[in-house]
């Protein structure tokens, strides 16, 4: 319990840098509720009224398709006049309405040559004759016998225009139905709202825009004039007119009964570029309207409502900016929650549309990636609020286009806009950060002090103990360092037909390294004969000596290759010889050359398992082998393993591979392909990559053996000194493996310079009696367990320099009766235990940096006789936590500092503490449990 504390604790910052995102989050969906209850008591106005109608269209490069189907939609209503207002330019268009006119005596035509839609509208109306007037865009289509519905409202003689739904005439691409996403939001959500509490609508959208005549008549002046910023308005039309009218007193309507249809841009580049220019619009007149003393006097919930509207887009994309930081300082989970939370809210709030169209809800990932793209198109339409355009038609040589510098300015500044709100999300994360260290410092601050008033000792310490002579716990860490280095040999028991020579070449010793006599240590002469069953030993230096590639060019035996259809299995024999996959190919019968193809040059798929044989070598290198896949999929996985062979992989990359997908294989659950060196002999891997291998077990194994982890060298079990298995690993990366490498019985293997990475288990893992390993200067991060651990009877092993973080568990680990071990100059952070010491004894841990872990060190179940010296542990949650039966562990001038508890003792006996720390130096000195009893804290 303590520990969880002492975990939730160290992250309290993250509760104070999220909890603002809460708040707006909270905020927003406190007024969506609202407004969402409110929409629901919307009901559409009711009215009775007989009058002429008059629909106006300004015309300009229509589709000629679309303007036909238009007008006669129109048509069917029965208004009293169409006039078409239309560029003398577009031939197209009034040919066409000329032959409409044919059918229809109410048909009236403006050819113009204003160019603009505000003077067209303005011309249109002034011909109008009708009481009702109905602005319509060229490509709206209304559905049959709705002018009664239209005219109705005017029954209400304060009512001086009103609105329709609009929606999608065929939402058959993403533009469209993105398209209707956002209408129906509109529609069927923010107008009923603004309808049930409102008598002004938010706008009167051109597409079609119903007034009283006299209600716009005088306004069409100040219409075509309108200004922003000293230039003359082109669009932003229905905006201007929706306030005009708002402004003299007049009300408007929403009728969600009556719909409307348009086409709508089918690619997505047009609809943001739309969304430009409207967004653009709504900031002209909703800045300047905002200001205006009439909006604030008669309808204050339309100014909140477009307060609300302006501030939408930053709030989107502060919550972008907080998973983006999420993601980059590794807070899964909360990015993971924003993530879910997103997919959501989306869903509830766009479920009337959903509820018509259920498909889309497939492409509620791209709608919510619009979203935050249409949030930075408003910031830029903030920037360019000056430039103007009318609808994606207008003849762009009609208009003042931006330069080049002008572009690139507005395009520095949007960024420097959206930038900024993420650099003021980054810079509160380190304030938060630093208000919370602060927060403990003071705390520390405080205890140190009331301690001092107090004038006494913290209990833990034990003054009245006799102080251990450095010299003598000296002496002991150099006795425990001699064990460590005892017995640096490896041991063989020779076989039938064994000889010196072939053992050599078998191990791989340089020049100087002999076979030795395993009892006094004396080479053997070259030209003895070795007795089965005599045992050997070798230096571990002389086991440090990689396969050279130079074997290539050395004459050898050739390779004997077969097949065996039964066990699918490519059997490669002949000791001596030397394999490469190009040899093996060439051998294989031509109805079995698909078993292993090289697809291009360099890369090579291996569909059946292959069976590297006594005193055989293979050795796959760059350039012949720059990647090796082996088959694996859901039905079936290869194998490729030596027994008693050599293999050798150097600048090469092995993964398994799945056909059908055409990938790794990433599922490890139903059996994956893997490399296994059994018995004896040796495998190096030298600057290559090693990936997506290995599961848990073989099931006719009856479970896990080992030899299926991934990358595994692996000898019988109890075969220690009866079989020898090393090698070299260095420069290479082994990642998303089930174990990163295991090894098993191994020994004098160095494993150097390496990188161990999410891997589904262990980064790395010499498991059962593996001794004499060098493990040095390697990464072991992101691993599923551990990053580094020796587990069971592991001995004589060395530890030093590697970097093992942001493991689930520990960082290193020794584990059951892993004696005699080294672990020196080792940098571990980000894990669960720093170091884990489990039910092993005599080992050395040195000079390691060891911070922000939940607990620095870590000793227990029954671990014994350690001697941990000139430790740094820092900023751990528990700097030294011992107990179940953790005895006679000596523990000296380690730095202890900055944790929040300095030591804890549980039912852990005798151990002696020498100058790891002064009182103070931690936010708490220590925990002493009651069955802590007999050791020495000085």
């Amino acid at each position: 319990m303590d520990a969880l504390f002492s975990f939730l604790n160290h992250f309290n910052y993250l509760l104070l840098f999220y909890i603002p995102i809460g708040i707006i989050g909270f905020w927003r969906w406190s007024v969506w509720i609202i407004r969402k209850i409110i929409s629901l008591f919307y009901r559409p106005p009711q009215g009775d009224y007989q009058t002429t109608l008059s629909i106006i269209t300004p015309v300009y490069n229509e589709d000629p398709g679309m303007f036909q189907l238009a007008l006669q939609s129109w048509k069917i209503n029965q208004p009293d006049e169409i006039i078409a207002v239309i560029d003398y330019t577009d031939k197209s268009s009034i040919e066409i309405f000329k032959e409409f006119s044919k059918n229809f005596s109410g048909a009236k035509l403006i050819a113009t040559k204003k160019p603009g839609k505000r003077p067209a509208l303005a011309d249109g109306a002034r011909t109008a004759t009708s009481e009702i007037i109905a602005f319509v865009d060229s490509d709206t289509i209304w559905s049959p016998d709705i002018k009664d519905d239209l005219l109705g409202p005017f029954a209400d003689t304060e009512v001086g225009g009103l609105v329709t739904r609009q929606d999608i005439l065929k939402p058959d691409t993403l533009a469209r139905k993105l398209f209707k996403i956002l209408l129906d939001d509109r529609y069927l959500f923010e107008y009923p709202f603004l309808a049930t509490v409102s008598d002004a609508m938010l706008c009167i959208s051109g597409r079609t825009a119903v007034y009283r005549r006299i209600a716009i008549i005088d306004e069409l002046k100040k219409l075509e004039n309108e200004k922003f910023w000293g230039k003359k308005m082109i669009s932003g039309d229905d905006k201007s007119l929706t306030n005009f009218i708002h402004a003299k007193g007049w009300k408007t309507r929403y009728l969600k009964n009556v719909t409307v249809y348009t086409n709508g841009t089918p690619d997505i580049v047009s609809y943001l570029k739309q969304k430009i220019r409207w967004t653009r619009n709504g900031l002209r007149s909703d800045s300047r309207v905002l200001l205006s003393g009439w909006l604030w006097k008669n309808h204050k919930i339309l100014a909140l409502h477009m307060l609300d509207k302006l501030v939408s887009p930053v709030t989107l994309l502060i919550g972008l900016s907080y998973f983006i930081i999420s993601l980059y300082f590794g807070h899964w989970q909360i990015a993971l929650i924003i993530a879910i939370w997103w997919i959501l809210s989306r869903i509830i709030k766009i479920f009337p549309h959903l509820r018509e169209k259920p498909a889309d809800i497939f492409i509620l990932p791209l709608y919510i990636i619009t979203t935050f793209a249409i949030a930075v198109i408003k910031i830029y339409a903030l920037v360019t609020i000056d430039k103007q355009s009318w609808i994606t038609r207008w003849d762009r040589s009609r208009l003042k286009s931006f330069t080049f510098l002008e572009s690139f300015a507005t395009y520095i500044a949007t960024f420097s806009m959206v930038f900024g709100i993420f650099f003021i999300i980054f810079s509160y994360k380190n304030t938060t950060l630093k208000i919370v260290s602060l927060q403990e410092l003071e705390a520390s601050t405080l205890q140190r002090n009331n301690l001092k008033n107090k004038n006494k000792l913290p209990s833990i310490f034990t003054p009245e103990k006799p102080r251990p002579a450095s010299a003598e716990l000296e002496s002991q860490g150099i006795e425990l360092a001699k064990e460590n280095q005892s017995d640096p040999y490896g041991y063989y028991i020779s076989k039938i037909d064994e000889t010196l020579p072939l053992l050599e070449k078998r191990f791989n010793l340089i020049s100087t390294g002999k076979i030795l006599n395993a009892d006094t240590k004396a080479p053997i002469p070259r030209f003895t004969i070795l007795s089965p069953g005599t045992k050997v030993a070798i230096a571990i230096k002389d086991l440090h000596s990689p396969i050279s590639l130079n074997l290539l060019n050395v004459f050898a035996k050739p390779i004997n290759v077969t097949y065996d259809a039964p066990s699918n299995t490519i059997f490669v024999k002949q000791g001596g010889s030397v394999a490469t996959l190009g040899r093996i190919n060439r051998a294989l019968a031509l109805e079995n050359k698909h078993l292993l193809q090289q697809l291009s040059p360099g890369e090579w798929i291996l569909r059946a398992n292959l069976y590297i044989g006594k005193d055989v070598t293979l050795i796959l290198n760059s350039p012949e082998t720059n990647y090796l896949k082996l088959k694996s999929n859901r039905d079936d996985f290869v194998w490729l393993r030596s027994e008693t062979g050599n293999m050798l992989f150097s600048k090469t990359k092995i993964t398994s591979w799945d056909e059908q997908n055409n990938t790794p294989d990433f599922n490890y659950a139903n059996g994956r392909a893997y490399i296994t060196a059994k018995n004896s002999g040796r495998m190096d891997i030298l600057n290559s990559e090693l990936a997506y291998l290995g599961y848990a077990g073989l099931p006719k194994r009856g479970g896990p053996f080992g030899g299926s982890y991934g990358v595994s060298w692996k000898i019988k079990s109890q075969g220690l000194h009866d079989r020898l298995l090393t090698g070299v690993v260095t420069g290479s990366k082994f990642h998303n493996n089930y174990f990163g490498a295991y090894t098993f019985g191994v020994t004098g293997i160095v494993f150097s310079k390496n990188e161990f990475y999410d891997n589904i288990e262990y980064g790395l893992d010499p498991h059962d009696d593996s001794n004499n390993l060098l493990i040095e200067n390697n990464l072991a991060y992101q691993n599923g367990n551990h990053g580094i651990i020796l587990s069971k009877r592991c001995f004589d092993n060395a530890i030093v320099g590697n970097i093992s973080y942001n493991n689930r568990l520990h960082g290193i680990m020794l584990d059951r009766s892993s004696n005699n071990n080294l672990v020196q100059k080792n940098t571990i952070y980000g894990n669960v235990d720093g170091i884990a010491i489990y039910q092993s004894n005599r080992n050395i841990i040195l000079d390691n940096n060891i911070h922000n872990n939940i607990r620095g060190i870590r000793l227990n179940e029954g671990a014994r006789e350690n001697f941990l010296k000139n430790n740094s542990i820092t900023k751990n949650s528990n700097g030294f936590y011992i107990y179940d039966q953790a005895e006679k562990n000596i523990l000296a001038n380690n730095s202890v500092l900055d944790n929040k508890i300095g030591i804890t003792l549980k039912n852990a006996n005798h151990n002696i503490f020498l100058d790891n720390f002064k009182t103070l130096e931690n936010t708490k000195d220590g925990v002493i449990a009651k069955d802590a009893y007999e050791n020495n804290i000085q």
